[in-house]
């Protein structure tokens, strides 16, 4: 029933994986495959290690997995395909097995109670095959079309595009229950209730909007681990058209003829850089990265005030603990110490690996209380200097300090008619239409593709002028602004920017250095 470049691609993969058990240096066997659902090429090897590694994680750590078609009518017996795979390890899938359809017996009414479906059908096939199956998976005909028609000349998308179609793909599958799995995994249950937080926001529309705030650039991301390091090469290319060109290539350090066991030296990340002549070469733990997903996925949505805290904890955390738990080259300048040293004489305290995990998100929290209080409205309009940018400005809906929504906004109803600098007669029609009066941010799109540069991808180059730069940028009205305006807002404005960026230091900074 699936598309026939998909499950030849899938075939290729189940024969690898089989052939890998038979050989004592597996990494030795060359083959390329496709992951499947994307245009991306990698040594099987590298395949077989992601799933080794992802799937018990954030799937199921069981042996045997049952894929189930049904139908999208009502009938007697739903089920148009039964497919088992018996695996020795856990996501690593050898071969598969395809069922008699009458094996097992689906109503619709069985659907409505997954656990009751999940016990029967493992009894099922229990009794038949003699295997116990740790979990199923089940796709509508309709959820198989979709698929099959997304994968129609999947190898000639770009990464961009790409990217678009796959976030569609999910969103609807996940959305119109064209997809279960069973148990479900926290990653799906996760999905499910984000998606219902966007209400009828497209996810790639949101991609879209996130992808043209973000520079060109040319970066190497390291992942390492005892078992293997994976490079994954990313080139954004801005083009003159709608679709930046993008490219994502994976493949390991012993690809590039680097025999590392684990945590990447500086020498190693430099031959890394110049092999791959990027930009630069972040170094990332495989380990630490998935504790982190682990704990964002088991959050439940909305996500409560203090575990948000929790999470931002963590995050900001794993940010201080550069040169201990992820590197990156070249090494930003703001961890020189000479010039730490020189700026800290102006009385500027610069030392990220001090960063105050503990205070920031304590001080965020009660910034929002304090001034939109629990229960808010905010209305988020992106401007290119000051005209519209995008079609879409989003109304983020707070309750009880947790986002619960997130609607999108048309822009030629409520904003395009009026002045983007009155802000004042954009909240009144917003009153008259929704009932609602919201606080407005209006943020320009240079100023987001500042942040993300300076903080994110040219961190390498941050030093205080960058800083300030932003700080300036920030205190102007063309570039930021809050309606109706808030006390700590008219505070920033009214500040020097040396002084600003003191204060803001003095906050973001743990004063017990040791």
């Amino acid at each position: 029933m699936f598309d026939n470049n998909f499950k030849s691609n899938w075939k290729k993969i189940l024969n690898y994986n089989n052939k890998i058990n038979l050989v004592e240096s597996p990494e030795e066997i060359r083959e390329q495959v496709r992951i499947p659902l994307t245009p991306i090429h990698i040594e099987g090897y590298l395949l077989y290690y992601l799933f080794e590694l992802l799937y018990p994680k954030f799937v199921n750590d069981q042996q045997n997995i049952l894929d189930i078609i049904l139908s999208d009518y009502d009938i007697e017996n739903k089920v148009l395909g039964i497919y088992l795979y018996k695996t020795k390890k856990a996501g690593i899938h050898e071969s598969i097995e395809e069922l008699p359809k009458d094996l097992v017996i689906i109503k619709e009414k069985d659907i409505t109670d997954m656990n009751q479906l999940f016990n029967m059908v493992q009894s099922h096939i229990s009794d038949k095959k003699s295997v116990k199956i740790s979990s199923i998976r089940i796709f509508t005909r309709r959820g198989i079309d979709l698929i099959n028609t997304y994968c129609d000349n999947l190898e000639k998308y770009s990464i961009y595009e790409f990217l678009y179609r796959f976030l569609d793909l999910i969103q609807k599958l996940i959305n119109e229950n064209l997809i279960y799995l069973f148990p479900e995994p926290n990653v799906y249950r996760f999905l499910k209730d984000f998606f219902k937080i966007l209400n009828n926001l497209k996810l790639s529309k949101l991609f879209r909007i996130i992808e043209s705030f973000i520079s060109s650039f040319a970066t190497v991301l390291v992942f390492y681990s005892r078992k293997l390091n994976i490079i994954t090469e990313i080139n954004k290319r801005d083009s003159k058209l709608n679709e930046s060109k993008i490219s994502i290539n994976l493949r390991t350090t012993k690809d590039l003829d680097l025999e590392v066991k684990q945590y990447l030296s500086n020498n190693s990340l430099l031959l890394v850089q110049k092999k791959l002549n990027s930009e630069s070469v972040v170094n990332l733990s495989q380990d630490h990265l998935i504790s982190f997903f682990l704990d964002l996925f088991d959050l439940e949505i909305p996500i409560k005030k203090e575990n948000f805290k929790l999470i931002l904890q963590k995050f900001i955390y794993g940010i201080r603990s550069f040169e201990i738990h992820w590197n990156l080259l070249p090494r930003p300048r703001i961890y020189n110490t000479l010039i730490r040293f020189l700026v800290r004489l102006l009385g500027i305290n610069i030392n990220f690996k001090k960063l105050s995990h503990w205070a920031i998100p304590d001080m965020f929290f009660s910034l929002i209380d304090t001034y939109f209080g629990l229960n808010s409205n905010i209305l988020l309009i992106i401007v290119n200097k000051n005209r519209i940018f995008t079609k879409t400005s989003l109304l983020l809906e707070i309750e009880n300090s947790s986002l619960i929504k997130i609607i999108p906004i048309d822009n030629p109803e409520i904003i395009v008619k009026k002045k983007v600098d009155s802000l004042d007669s954009i909240r009144n029609s917003f009153l008259e239409k929704f009932g609602i009066n919201p606080i407005i941010v209006k943020v320009d799109k240079n100023l987001i593709q500042m942040i993300i540069s300076v903080l994110i991808f040219k961190i390498y180059k941050l030093k205080p002028l960058s800083l300030l730069k932003v700080l300036k940028m920030i205190k102007k009205e063309e570039y930021f602004q809050i309606h109706p305006i808030l006390p700590p807002y008219q505070l920033i404005r009214k500040m020097g920017t040396i002084s600003l960026l003191k204060l803001c230091l003095s906050i973001l900074i743990d004063k017990h250095e040791f």
